[in-house]
This record gives C-alpha cells, sequence and structure tokens, in this order.
C-alpha cells in the first residue's frame, strides 16, 4: 500500500482499491465496493482489538450526510455543530445574519507601529484560527475574506474585530451550508477547476492583488485557496529591470489621439502626426 502524508489532515493511506484516512487511534475507509473493506477489516482483526462505528458521521468538527435516490448517492459535508459552538463562544449566537462574507467596499487599514493590545491580539488570533478551521474543512465562500482578515494578525484593532463578526454573522446566516457531492450513473467524475485575480485589489493599500483557485470533483470543490499575491508587479519589474520608462514627447504618441483633446496648431500638428504614426503602425501589422 502507498502512502502520503498531508501536514493538517493526518496520515492518507492510498491503494488500487482501498484509501485508509488515519488520525490518532481512529481509521477511516473508502473503498470501490463493501467487499473491498470488509477484507481490510477482517484482516486487520486479525492483529488488534477494533471498533466498528458503521458509516462515518463525524470527524474532526466535519459531520457527514449521505442519501441515496434512483439517480444516485449524495454526500454532503458541513459544519453546523462546530459554527454553533464558534458563535457561541465568541457571544454571537443570537446575532443578526447578513447575506455576505464581508462588506463590498471594505478597506483594512493597518498600522503597525500602534501599541499592541495584548489581549485584543489574543482574541483576534483565536477568532481568526477558528474561522481559519471553518474555511479549510467546508467553508470556500468564506476564504477571501479569512484571508484578508488574517493580514492584521500583528495589531489588530477593534475595527478589525467588527469585521470578523460580520463573517460570524454571515454563518449565522448559513450554518449548515456545506459541500455537496453526487454519484454519476456511469461511475464517471469530471474535474473543472476556476481560477482569477484582481488587480491591485483595494481592500489593502499595497497595491497587490488577490489570486485565487477551486477545483470541483464529483459536483462539489475538494481545494481551494485565496492569497494575496507576494509582490506589486509594476514595482517589482521596474526595480529589476524587466520593464522600463522612456520619454516620448505628446507629438509622438498615437494613444494621446485617443485619449486627451487638443486646441489650435497642437491639435492640427497632432492630427498630422497620428496620421504618420497610424500609416507605421499599419504596414508594421500588415
Amino acid at each position: 500500500m502507498q502512502s502520503s502524508t498531508h501536514e493538517t489532515n493526518g496520515t492518507v493511506y492510498v491503494a488500487p482499491d482501498l484509501i485508509l484516512s488515519v488520525h490518532v487511534d481512529d481509521i477511516h475507509a473508502a473503498g470501490r465496493n463493501q467487499g473491498t473493506i470488509n477484507a481490510f477489516k477482517a484482516e486487520l482483526q486479525k492483529h488488534f482489538q477494533i471498533t466498528e462505528l458503521g458509516p462515518i458521521k463525524r470527524f474532526l468538527g466535519l459531520q457527514f450526510e449521505t442519501t441515496r435516490t434512483e439517480e444516485g448517492q449524495t454526500l454532503t459535508i458541513h459544519q453546523e455543530n462546530y459554527i454553533e459552538g464558534l458563535l457561541t463562544r465568541y457571544g454571537m449566537k443570537e446575532c443578526k445574519p447578513r447575506a455576505t462574507p464581508l462588506d463590498k467596499y471594505v478597506e483594512l487599514n493597518i498600522d503597525k507601529s500602534a501599541p499592541i493590545d495584548t489581549k485584543r491580539l489574543r482574541k483576534y488570533r483565536e477568532i481568526i484560527g477558528s474561522l481559519t478551521h471553518c474555511m479549510q474543512g467546508t467553508r470556500p465562500d468564506i476564504a477571501f475574506a479569512v484571508s484578508l482578515m488574517s493580514k492584521a494578525l500583528a495589531n489588530p484593532t477593534d475595527e478589525h474585530i467588527q469585521h470578523t463578526k460580520h463573517i460570524m454573522r454571515y454563518l449565522r446566516r448559513t450554518t449548515k451550508q456545506g459541500l455537496t457531492y453526487k454519484s454519476s450513473a456511469k461511475g464517471q467524475f469530471n474535474l473543472h477547476a476556476y481560477t482569477d485575480a484582481d488587480f491591485a485589489g483595494g481592500a489593502l493599500p499595497d497595491g497587490k492583488s488577490t489570486s485565487g483557485y477551486v477545483f470541483f470533483l464529483a459536483g462539489g470543490p475538494i481545494c481551494w485557496q485565496s492569497k494575496r499575491q507576494s509582490v506589486h508587479y509594476q514595482r517589482q519589474a521596474i526595480e529589476d529591470g524587466t520593464i522600463k520608462f522612456i520619454y516620448i514627447s505628446t507629438n509622438e504618441m498615437a494613444a494621446d489621439g485617443l485619449t486627451k483633446p487638443f486646441l489650435g496648431r497642437n491639435s492640427r500638428d497632432s492630427r498630422s502626426s497620428w496620421a504618420c504614426q497610424k500609416i507605421e503602425i499599419w504596414q508594421r501589422i500588415h
């Protein structure tokens, strides 16, 4: 049996017809058919005393629900109990729900030179840690919001605390929302991937962009990420010499003829320059 270790999810063992997830003394088995799983359990019982708990219901704060229909089997994974506990722990159980994880035009101001409130810092880091576990488990819809709020981990303010409460208000509205996977009648599952990035997103004033991706299998997300890019592309490109600026007079720039108005003699000179430039570009292309 071939094995691979994941940093956060314990150890996963993969065989052609069997996958095992091991966490401390718990083992979860997934196989192509029930016979394969039964054969593994019988072999394991020869060496250890085991307790069979049946189909998986809960694991590390995740809840599993399986339904069978004429069209096939559906698996839904959510964190309702975990989220309820999170909201209770931070006094948000009876909060007013919100429809989005963050306000549309949120701006995150970070002042690293301001005095640090250790009590607020501890509370903020606990909240971000709790939200991160939720996001990594079943909630890609809060990935951007949690990633953005984590930028203030060094010195959070009351404003940042309010933003995290906004995320929890959204969770209050979507407590049981999670991941749903559907089996195919033909036993085939299509893999789809989506990725995007904004341009110098305005939530932070550093001019860096945010990239994101999500992969879907069997109709549900299997991995996702929202991450601030590590460099400011334009500034980095200038500093390392990838691009450089060259002075060009107005009369020689064709773009100015489309973006700026000219009057009097400058207008006639620019039109003449634009005509020559246009012919030159046309000849180069064709």
